[in-house]
């Protein structure tokens, strides 16, 4: 028999989903909140970080609408370039939420090897931004609902991420990780808002 391995070392598995074509625009409406997203990142002044983020949060979309229309072999690529988008928007908002110094080693290092791993790549940055934003709550109580609603939809989103991927029979489960995902992401602007302007 063989076993299943959830592909955090492998990376992204042979291409399912989209297994009719409801299911195919369900993927693709579910896709537009990242481009939501990436409008609500706040533009402090000339700080390109935070514009990276938003081009990063954009181009996530992007891949991700391409990998839900392409058919054949290409489909593999694209399936790819979306798993290594959502490496780089992790990678992204490191940068643009670390104050005052900016990790541009460990994001230059994370950014080459996003292709390659990008699960692990995104996993370690994921990590990263939540601590970051546990400890914000705890420094001010405003955040604290915030804080809640963030890591429970972050949870539930990666939840339906690993289903989706043992479980690709069960249609939704897919767009159900694009809005979760989306959602849990749009809610940590609050850690870079408050930054200074900087270029």
């Amino acid at each position: 028999p063989v076993c299943h391995t959830p592909p955090i070392l492998a990376g992204p598995r042979p291409c399912m989903g989209d297994l009719s074509l409801t299911e195919t625009i369900i993927n693709l409406v579910t896709c537009v909140p990242y481009f939501h997203m990436a409008r609500s990142v706040p533009q402090v002044g000339k700080c390109i970080w935070n514009r990276l983020f938003s081009i990063s949060c954009s181009f996530t979309g992007v891949c991700a609408v391409l990998y839900h229309l392409s058919t054949g072999p290409i489909r593999n690529f694209f399936r790819r370039l979306d798993y290594t988008a959502v490496a780089l928007s992790s990678v992204s908002l490191t940068v643009a939420r670390s104050h005052p110094s900016k990790p541009l080693f460990l994001g230059a290092i994370s950014t080459v090897l996003s292709p390659f791993q990008p699960l692990v790549v995104a996993a370690f940055h994921v990590f990263g931004t939540e601590f970051a934003f546990f400890r914000r709550a705890l420094e001010d109580p405003k955040l604290r609902d915030t804080h809640c609603v963030h890591t429970l939809s972050g949870v539930l989103g990666f939840m339906a991420f690993y289903a989706d991927d043992w479980f690709p029979q069960v249609p939704y489960l897919h767009a159900a990780w694009h809005l979760l995902s989306a959602y849990a992401t749009s809610l940590t602007p609050c850690l870079i808002v408050t930054k200074p302007q900087a270029a």
